[in-house]
Formats: structure tokens, sequence, C-alpha cells
């Protein structure tokens, strides 16, 4: 992250309301409790199938829905804080004054893409529901897992419409700085 991004972060309000932040907590808890949930019901199946010849019943459904869970929990928290896997051999050779446009044009194109797989996956879902689809052995309604992933997907939409402001931000400040320095 470069200086310029962190003076744009550290800029952002105290200790006063958040929705962002809030956002940003509950998915971090979600997604811890999910790890600790997945940890404890695999041991525990483990020990349980080979220990006593008893696996927990319906384990490896739980497991397919607690990490397609925490896939789509951790996509707004990866996305926002601008933690994934990227390439960068064009940024690399940009002048700096231009890679705040070019994270704008890249987070609308991720933030479209993402409203579109949320809005598809929204209307799965509610075509699983309107049939009563569920998993096969603990019934689990499959239309909603799918519209809480469509959830998920929107919340990381705004995370990278959240980028893009961040990035409009950083040009404005730059601005500010061009106008004010004494050359």
């Amino acid at each position: 992250m470069s200086d310029r991004q962190n003076k744009v972060r550290s800029a952002a309000p105290g200790r006063h309301f958040s929705l962002s932040r809030m956002i940003n907590q509950g998915l971090s808890l979600a997604a811890g409790g999910m790890v600790g949930v997945l940890m404890f019901l695999v041991f525990t199946d483990v020990v349980g199938r080979y220990l006593f010849s008893k696996p927990i019943f319906g384990a490896y459904e739980l497991v397919e829905v607690l990490m397609g869970g925490l896939i789509f929990a951790g996509m707004p928290l990866v996305s926002r804080s601008k933690a994934h896997i990227s390439v960068d051999f064009i940024s690399a050779s940009l002048p700096d004054r231009l890679k705040p446009v070019q994270s704008i044009l890249v987070n609308l194109l991720c933030a479209l893409t993402a409203m579109v797989m949320s809005w598809r996956i929204w209307v799965y879902g509610d075509r699983l529901s309107r049939v009563r689809e569920t998993t096969l052995e603990l019934q689990i309604p499959r239309g909603l897992i799918a519209q809480t992933m469509a959830v998920m997907l929107a919340l990381t939409t705004l995370a990278f419409f959240l980028n893009v402001w961040d990035s409009i931000k950083e040009i404005n400040s730059d601005r500010e700085q061009d106008r004010f320095r004494i050359d």
C-alpha cells in the first residue's frame, strides 16, 4: 500500500459509528466462528469415525455449507482490504498519478461483476426456495444458502464501490497537494 493510500485510510473517522466498520467486524466474527466450528466438527468427526466407528451424521454437508459460507463471508473482507491476489505487471509500469485511475477502473469492473453474480445467485436461490430444494441428509434449504451467498456478494460489491471512493479521494488529495505545492 502506498503512502497516499495510508493517508487516505488514516483520514477515516476515528471512533464514531461506522456501518462499514460494523459490517467488517460482523463478517470477521462470523468467518472466525465458522473456522472454529469447522475445526471442531472435522476433528470430532475424524475421532468418532476412527476410534468409535461413529462419524457425525451430516458432517460432510455441514463442512460443505460452512466452507461456502466462509468463502463468501471472506470475499467482502478481502476485497475491501485489497488483500486478494493481484497481478501488477501493468500497474508497476504506470506513473504514480495514474495508479488511482487504474484502481477506479479495476474496482468498478469488479463491482459490476460481483453485482451481476449477486443478482443471478439471488434469482437461482429464489428458484431453489420455490421448489423447496434441500440438502440430502440435514435438509438444509439450498435456496437460503444461495441467497446468503448473494447477500455476501452484494456486500463485496459495496466493498469495491468503497475502494472506488477511496481512489477518488486519493486523486482529490493529490490535486489539493499539487495546488499548494511551491516549486
